[in-house]
């Protein structure tokens, strides 16, 4: 993983970070579905490559409110025939909002 930036910028409380991922996996197992029979089967695609980034802005609008939207895009292929995988799998693309605010005390 390589941080790009996790940090506020000035005293406005606005703050940013974003990663990149890259992993190279052995045996890595995926579900091969049948459209026909309904069944699936599990295979073994040998080599395969992850990379992506996770990326989020996040503000404190007042001491009370704060914001935050996060982004992640994943992209997975078999290191042998360059062929993209977990395409029905799990989300490639996702994104996540958050809002927060403080009770007075």
């Amino acid at each position: 993983m390589m941080p790009v930036s996790n940090s506020p910028c000035s005293t406005t409380g606005f703050r940013f970070g974003s990663t990149y991922f890259h992993n190279d996996i052995t045996n890595l197992i995926q579900s091969v579905s049948d459209p026909v029979t309904f069944s699936s089967t599990n295979v073994n695609i040998g080599k395969a490559i992850t990379e992506g980034t996770e990326n989020f802005v996040a503000a404190t609008i007042t001491d009370r409110v704060r914001v935050r939207a996060d982004y992640t895009f994943t992209r997975t292929v078999d290191a042998t025939t360059g062929q993209e995988l977990l395409a029905g799998g799990p989300r490639k693309n996702g994104v996540r909002m958050s809002s927060g605010i403080r009770s007075i005390r």
